[in-house]
């Protein structure tokens, strides 16, 4: 009672039988509805992420790498054998050179400062890449190395590191006992995976730029990729040229490529001949396999100065291994004067390295 009268009636709060148990039982559906909801927008979400990889090319993180491309997909035609690898065929394999030697098309496809990982990644999308049939690919052997840690990566560094190429990476240094270098490699693997750092870069990405303007400078003077630094000094900014001069009278050269080749003739004579990367192997084995499915021939290039893996070359089918690398061999390339600085050719070195490519090309014929 209140002040004579009683309390009203309210009707039951919510649910019409005002039950705790109901309560609860609707309020379970709801959650179950949200969190499968969330659940479902976080997997919509997860897969559009990945799905991003469909807007850029598989060499889209690479600023040199995708200047050749873009030129490339112009006249892919034109050429029926590429060369692919670090700045030491950039600088150092001549296609003039090489197609009056061999009667074929060559182009230059390498570029500085690439990691194996990366150029291995390029390799099997490239032979995938709507390639004539009879087209030849030589592809320098180099041996896999640490890149930065996560702190200090760039998209360089990580753009290529499918799971495919992470889980070579892991089982190639494994193999060595080199797991201190898997760390950074997992870091950049997860950073891709879920695209940290390549988002934006993915969703803004652009060839228009390159399109139609004719060779670029990346190609060299002759259009054709190669670009020697004795070209790249004479061409190239005043800052550039000094830069390349002071390179060009490096001191020590002449030691150094006498160290290298005391090394690899110790390394002929003591060397387990089956001690080399499994792993690195049935990669390559693999390329192989691609390649001929693809009717293209794939040629590993074993390169001067090369000193780790050398009992790898005699694993690899003759028909698909060149080996310039034994200074007994080839004195030539050990040579101070055919070098620019202690790492590349100079241009008359270049000429005499481009025709030993030649000549292996035509004798494994």
């Amino acid at each position: 009672m209140i002040c004579g009268g009683t309390f009203p009636t309210f009707p039951p709060l919510i649910f019409p039988d005002g039950s705790l148990s109901s309560i609860v039982k609707r309020l379970k559906k709801i959650l179950k509805w949200l969190g499968g909801g969330l659940l479902g927008l976080a997997m919509l979400g997860f897969a559009l992420l990945q799905a991003s990889e469909w807007l850029v090319p598989y060499y889209w993180g690479n600023v040199p790498l995708k200047t050749k491309m873009v030129y490339l997909k112009q006249h892919k035609k034109d050429f029926d054998t590429f060369f692919i690898g670090s700045s030491r065929v950039y600088r150092q394999i001549n296609p003039a050179t090489f197609d009056s030697i061999t009667g074929r098309k060559s182009f230059n496809l390498g570029f500085a400062g690439i990691y194996v990982p990366e150029a291995l990644a390029f390799l099997e999308n490239f032979l995938q890449d709507d390639l004539t049939p009879g087209t030849t690919v030589f592809f320098e052997l180099q041996s896999p190395k640490q890149i930065p840690p996560p702190e200090k990566l760039y998209v360089k560094h990580y753009y290529f590191l499918n799971p495919g190429t992470w889980f070579f990476v892991r089982d190639y240094f494994t193999e060595l006992g080199q797991e201190h270098f898997i760390p950074n490699y997992r870091a950049a693997a997860w950073r891709r995976f879920f695209k940290v750092g390549l988002l934006k870069n993915m969703l803004k990405y652009s060839e228009s730029d390159l399109i139609g303007n004719g060779p670029p400078k990346l190609l060299g003077p002759a259009g054709n990729g190669y670009f020697s630094l004795d070209d790249e000094m004479a061409l190239g900014s005043p800052n550039k040229k000094k830069k390349l001069e002071k390179r060009s009278q490096q001191e020590g050269k002449e030691a150094y490529l006498a160290q290298i080749s005391g090394d690899l003739l110790r390394e002929k004579n003591d060397s387990d001949p089956e001690d080399y990367p499994h792993t690195y192997l049935n990669k390559m084995l693999d390329l192989i396999r691609l390649a001929e499915e693809q009717q293209v021939k794939l040629i590993f290039l074993y390169p001067p100065r090369m000193v780790r893996h050398t009992s790898l070359a005699a694993k690899i089918p003759p028909a698909n291994c060149l080996s310039l690398n034994h200074p007994a061999d080839f004195p030539e390339l050990y040579a101070p004067e055919n070098y620019f600085d202690q790492s590349h050719f100079n241009r008359r070195g270049a000429e005499v390295f481009t025709k030993l490519v030649a000549k292996g090309y035509l004798e494994g014929e």
